[in-house]
């Protein structure tokens, strides 16, 4: 059996789930990183693995386009999806979201496989956010949601179809309101800090 598997990814966890999958499924595995490498046909594949990250509550563009230009084709294959993200508990609305109702009701194996964050590759931005939003700090790579994503598309018969779910889900991981408020808080903080070290004539004091 034949398996593509197209993954969008941030900082590269996608891409390491996606070759970790890759290892537990059987046959000929094509990995694709979307971002940077064409899928020029998808009519050879018998299973197809769509992968992508979470940021700030919407996956990758390229994702999207991607499932819209194949959407007919794919939707005749063995479909598996999966995404990463910190947020555990909002995993199913992220997927509801991204994906249509009718490509989630022929998946085989829908899942998430956890997030992590690396401090040291982040923005000043990006730090607020996790500075502010603590499920955005659980970092944890779900092995074993890896291997029953596995285990279900190597099965002989599919899951059982469940009826179409409800796209009105959350915009967002965020409350950006309250994020700006707490961000002008801080920059507020600074400039007072800022102008305490500044003498009459404006001057900063390096004392």
């Amino acid at each position: 059996m034949n398996t593509l598997i197209v993954y969008g990814t941030r900082y590269g966890l996608t891409e390491r789930c996606a070759k970790s999958l890759a290892g537990k499924l059987s046959g000929k595995i094509q990995l694709v990183n979307i971002e940077n490498q064409p899928v020029n046909n998808i009519s050879e594949y018998d299973r197809v693995i769509i992968a992508a990250s979470v940021y700030l509550g919407k996956i990758q563009k390229s994702i999207i386009k991607f499932c819209d230009k194949n959407y007919s084709e794919i939707l005749n294959k063995r479909i598996g999806i999966f995404i990463c993200c910190c947020n555990q508990e909002k995993a199913s609305r992220y997927l509801e979201k991204s994906f249509t109702q009718e490509m989630l009701r022929r998946a085989w194996a829908k899942e998430c496989f956890g997030g992590q964050i690396n401090i040291n590759q982040l923005t000043f931005f990006e730090k607020l956010l996790v500075k502010l939003d603590k499920e955005m700090r659980k970092t944890e790579i779900l092995v074993d949601n890896i291997k029953k994503f596995a285990d279900v598309l190597e099965g002989d018969e599919p899951p059982e179809v469940h009826e179409p779910i409800s796209n009105e889900v959350e915009e967002s991981t965020v409350d950006m309101e309250e994020f700006l408020e707490e961000v002008n808080k801080e920059v507020d903080e600074g400039l007072e800090y800022e102008q305490d070290n500044v003498e009459e004539e404006g001057n900063l004091r390096y004392d």
